[in-house]
């Protein structure tokens, strides 16, 4: 017996995606948070990801099939689990002086336009390539602050993402079974006698 578990949501794909996307849009720095690495310089954006959280009424169950490379059966079968999930996603915009006095390079203007950018086949495409879909983007709040006496816009938003998860289990099927005995009885009055019995999958 097989188990995948390696890849029940791939993440590498699903963040690489995402870093993409926002640097593809804004061309500033961007990094994760709670990397073991320096702050980026101003401006930045901090990216995160809460989830993911079960949605629905339960995840589907299915049994299938293995096949070859030329479509007959292997006698072997797979079990996927499989559900939907959701994550929030979490950019975090910071613009510090001089770029803060320009309105183009404003934290709100950047939140924006990249919020702006789901709408663009060349942005939502490479997303829903990766198995993510926009459920809902939330709104912008100011988080600005002044850090030694230098001024730091710092806009903050979220966009709820949906995705799927999945994992596979190789399942051996029962080829052959065998009754040995017998099983008496009578049905409509009739005396019923039943077994031995041979049950072959394979045939």
């Amino acid at each position: 017996m097989a188990i995948d578990l390696d890849t029940p949501i791939s993440w590498q794909t699903v963040e690489d995606a995402l870093y993409d996307w926002v640097h593809n849009v804004l061309g500033i720095n961007v990094q994760w948070a709670n990397q073991a690495e320096p702050q980026s310089e101003y401006p930045f954006v901090l990216l995160s990801i809460e989830g993911p959280t079960e949605i629905g009424t339960g995840d589907e169950k299915r049994i299938s099939e293995k096949l070859d490379d030329v479509g007959a059966g292997l006698d072997l079968f797979e079990y996927e689990h499989r559900g939907q999930r959701e994550i929030t996603f979490e950019a975090q915009i910071n613009v510090g002086p001089p770029q803060n006095q320009d309105p183009r390079c404003h934290g709100k203007a950047l939140a924006s336009k990249l919020l702006a950018s789901l709408n663009l086949q060349e942005y939502w495409i490479p997303l829903d390539t990766a198995g993510l879909s926009v459920i809902a983007p939330l709104p912008i709040t100011d988080a600005s602050l002044t850090v030694a006496d230098m001024f730091i816009d710092r806009r903050v938003f979220e966009v709820r993402f949906g995705l799927a998860s999945s994992v596979t289990e190789d399942i051996e099927i029962i080829q052959k079974a065998e009754v040995t005995g017998t099983v008496s009885g009578t049905f409509d009055g009739n005396p019923l006698t039943v077994g031995p019995i041979d049950i072959d999958s394979t045939v």
